[in-house]
Order: C-alpha cells, then structure tokens, then sequence
C-alpha cells in the first residue's frame, strides 16, 4: 500500500478516535467544573457560533479533522529515505501546523500570549513525552529479541550477537544482530547476517 492510499486510510480511522477525544475532554471540564451541568464547549466558542447548537457542530467537524490529520501525519514515518530526525522535526512541524489554529479557533486556550505559551509548553511536553517513551520501548524490545535469538541458538562467547541499537540512514530504528565467525587460520572467513529486524516509531 503506498503512502497516499496509507494517508488516507488512517485520516478516515483518525477522525473517530479525534470526535471521542474532543467528547471525554469535554466531560472531564465539565466534571471539574462541578456544578452538575454538561459543558460540551466553551462559552466563548458558543459566543462566537451564537448559539451553542452551531458551536457543538463546528467543534464536531473540527474534532474529526483535528484526530484525522493526527492519524493521517502518522505516514511521515514510513517514508524510509528520512532520517529519524528528519521524519521528527517533519511530523511536528505538520501536527503543530494542524494543531495550534484548530486549538485557537476553537477556543482550547485562552487568547492571550501567556495561554499561547502555556499551550505550546504543554503540547511538546507531551509530544516528546511520547516519543521517547515509544523510543525506549523499542529500544527494550530490540535488547529482549537479541536475547531470545541468543538463548534458542546457544550462541557460545566467541559467536555473540551485537545488540546494536541504532538510527540507520533510512530514518528507522534498527537491530543489527551479525554472528561472526572467525576461523583458527587468522582469516575471517565470513561474516552472516542472523537477523535483521526493523521497527517503526
């Protein structure tokens, strides 16, 4: 499946999931609110949309293109010719550019440059956040693989498996686990590939 048809894939199943975000958001305001009333969008939304029918549409719409264009952006990181820092800086760059009018516009933050900031601080406290929480993950997959491959072929100390974790120039997160044999003669007569196993952010 190439990219396109991928994009598209992903921003129909991104569009829900964004709508239900945007509703338990909504209920939890409203539980912290606590006067027993449902507040399915903010006053100054309802003001602007003048009634507060038309503001829960245009948040329904802006929701599910908010969760759509999260989902859609996810193709960043399949493009293999990138570098991970490339498809990083890419995929911010895209999801703050989605993000921040449709959070503005939909009154998420408070119109005044210390709710700006406090919005952008949160928003890449979490970003971040995620991604290198998802980075370490993959990192101890990788390490707890190695050791499998290791244990089922009973690979002696002088025939170790490298666990190598790093970025390869495609922009993934790469184990290379190479078994090298050397022979008595003082020449090394090959070097094998036992597994090469890539992993997706």
């Amino acid at each position: 499946m190439n990219l396109k048809k991928q994009f598209i894939l992903r921003f129909l199943v991104g569009m829900p999931i964004g709508l239900l975000i945007c509703y338990f958001i909504t209920l939890f305001i409203s539980i912290g609110i606590g006067d027993g009333n449902f507040y399915p969008v903010p006053t100054e939304l309802t003001n602007l949309c003048k009634s507060q029918l038309n503001a829960v549409i245009v948040q329904t719409i802006a929701g599910m293109i908010y969760g759509g264009m999260w989902g859609g952006a996810s193709v960043i990181w399949e493009v293999d010719s990138w570098s991970l820092t490339r498809q990083t800086v890419t995929h911010l760059i895209v999801i703050s550019v989605i993000s921040f009018p449709i959070a503005y516009v939909m009154r998420w933050m408070p119109h005044n440059i210390y709710g700006i900031l406090i919005y952008c601080a949160i928003f890449l406290f979490i970003y971040f956040g995620i991604w290198l929480g998802t980075y370490c993950k993959i990192k101890a997959q990788i390490k707890q693989i190695n050791s499998k491959i290791n244990s089922w072929y009973g690979v002696p100390p002088y025939l170790q498996i490298n666990n190598n974790f790093h970025i390869n120039k495609n922009g993934r997160v790469t184990m290379f686990c190479i078994l090298q044999t050397v022979f008595t003669n003082e020449k090394i007569h090959g070097m094998y590939h036992l597994a090469h196993t890539v992993f997706f952010l």
